[in-house]
């Protein structure tokens, strides 16, 4: 199956969830968060807030809003320029704070965590809180290539949704080789030894994040 083809498996099945009234609080879509992750969060949220007869049709206010990342009820939230992470104070202010009040629309609220593996540990706790207990008619959007750095808690919050641009060859990967040395050198013998083994592990796979 093309990529293509799998963008529109996805959005048939969130058109079907939405006529359906079944549309879940939390999505976990799975490709280039600023690729095809973005393009199919953003047609999905075209799809939740159009007011046309035929929705989504990218013209009206609120279609345009959301393109324009400007819609009222939408918080998109991505990793600070410096840390190229995701602090627990951007999770608190836009998604807690804007599903703590009413929607200025009177309909969905929205979230869209951009590259959401690059949440701290706190903030994917605080998200975790609300993922567990959402309010009504709010959804949120998890857009990530590196879905295994989640938690799994959130992860099994999320309905998931694959796209064919999420993959890469794990020859690819530039953490392999380091990790594949420290693995060959076997077990450790002794606590120091597991300890040491254990810290390098750690600060190839931090690493990797950077």
């Amino acid at each position: 199956m093309s990529s293509l083809d799998m963008f529109r498996n996805a959005f048939e099945g969130l058109r079907q969830s939405l006529q359906a009234d079944r549309v879940a609080h939390g999505y976990l879509i799975v490709g280039q968060p600023r690729g095809s992750a973005m393009l199919l969060a953003e047609s999905f949220l075209q799809l939740l807030f159009c007011r046309a007869a035929e929705k989504p049709c990218g013209k009206c206010p609120q279609c345009a809003r959301i393109k324009r990342r400007e819609h009222p009820d939408v918080a998109w939230i991505e990793p600070e320029l410096k840390s190229r992470r995701i602090s627990i104070d951007k999770i608190r202010d836009a998604v807690i704070g804007l599903f703590s009040r009413k929607s200025y629309e009177g309909g969905w609220k929205a979230a869209v965590v951009v590259a959401a593996d690059r949440m701290t540990e706190d903030a994917a706790n605080a998200l975790l809180k609300t993922l567990e207990e959402p309010p009504g008619q709010s959804v949120v959007l998890l857009l990530t290539d590196a879905a295994h750095y989640l938690r799994p808690t959130i992860v099994s919050r999320c309905q998931r949704i694959l796209l064919g641009d999420a993959g890469e060859r794990v020859e690819d990967v530039p953490w392999r080789g380091p990790l594949l040395e420290l693995l060959r050198e076997g077990p450790a013998h002794d606590t120091i030894a597991a300890r040491l083994q254990a810290a390098k592990i750690k600060a190839i796979l931090d690493d990797a994040r950077k």
